[in-house]
């Protein structure tokens, strides 16, 4: 006798916790691809940070999913995070932190609740199989100035973690991706995202991932696919982007000190400058130059000891 296929049982229950700003197309994609997954998510969360709210949004998902939205302003990706964290369900075991830009494959939710079944209890966190990203221009210079190396999800000396996706298979690694990652629920009692880093948080997870990893192992789960739709929607200007690669790797450096190597850092932030101007200048992209010169600035600031980002006053209203 045939009849209605039984839906898989997992004894971890995960949670989602997204965060955005002022992406409301981005987030709707998302959302129907987690309509579509065949297994449902316990719960998620919606962490809106912009000005163009997504409340409406979130809304026409509450008859498919247990969705709830909160907001955070001003937006700051790792402060919406810990906010996301302090509003999860008792119940949640798992809990994955997601970009508003990614889109899951049916069965990826499935997978990596599959993986986790199987795991050992010293598994701290896991990441989602980013499937379609590709590797960027100029790896030899990236190479040579310690911004990339093999083997993969490696972390260098310079304090730079080397990509793990698109991954042939489930390994382990020494840091995970902020944006499509799940963790240990019991692993972020113990452990928060560092609200130093400005706004859009770069750099935030190679921080918050490598504390963990000190104590338990990382890894990406290969059958647990999506796809990074990198929204072109710019969440910040090229110039203090710029200021924000520097600083921020050069903040991490020095927060765990003999790990890592400040000068390996220093010369790592040198070959982002000149990553990106040569590939500015070689595809006419004046974003990618300012970004090349916020760096330089980034760089001048650490050194002096200012490890901030320098923020130009918007102009009165009636000035030139």
């Amino acid at each position: 006798m045939t009849g209605v296929p039984r839906m898989p049982t997992f004894k971890e229950k995960i949670a989602f916790i997204i965060c955005t700003k002022d992406r409301p197309a981005e987030m709707t994609e998302l959302l129907k691809s987690l309509e579509k997954q065949s297994v449902k998510p316990f719960e998620i969360l919606v962490v809106d940070g912009g000005s163009q709210t997504v409340e409406d949004i979130v809304k026409k998902f509450e008859s498919v999913f247990n969705i709830r939205y909160l907001t955070h302003r001003p937006p700051c990706l790792t402060k919406q995070r810990n906010l996301g964290i302090r509003h999860l369900h008792q119940d949640a075991t798992l809990v994955a932190f997601l970009d508003d830009d990614l889109i899951f494959e049916p069965a990826a939710t499935e997978a990596m609740l599959i993986f986790w079944e199987r795991a050992a209890s010293d598994l701290g966190g896991a990441s989602f199989n980013i499937t379609n990203y590709k590797v960027t221009r100029a790896q030899k210079l990236k190479s040579f100035f310690q911004l990339d190396a093999p083997p993969r999800g490696k972390l260098l000396k310079s304090g730079v973690g080397t990509a793990y996706f698109p991954a042939a298979s489930t390994h382990q690694v020494e840091w995970l991706c902020g944006g499509a990652t799940v963790w240990r629920r019991e692993v972020l009692k113990q452990h928060q995202f560092d609200e130093f880093y400005y706004e859009l948080g770069w750099n935030e997870d190679v921080d918050f991932s490598y504390g963990i990893s000190r104590t338990n192992r990382l890894a990406v789960a290969a059958d647990a696919r999506v796809i990074h739709t990198e929204s072109q929607r710019s969440r910040i200007n090229n110039f203090l982007f710029g200021q924000i690669q520097s600083v921020n790797r050069i903040y991490f450096v020095k927060k765990y000190g003999r790990s890592f190597s400040l000068l390996a850092c220093y010369w790592a932030c040198v070959g982002q400058l000149l990553v990106n101007l040569v590939r500015g200048i070689s595809e006419l992209n004046l974003g990618l130059c300012q970004r090349a010169v916020g760096n330089l600035l980034g760089i001048c600031r650490s050194l002096v000891g200012q490890i901030s980002v320098w923020v130009p006053a918007k102009p009165k209203k009636g000035v030139f």
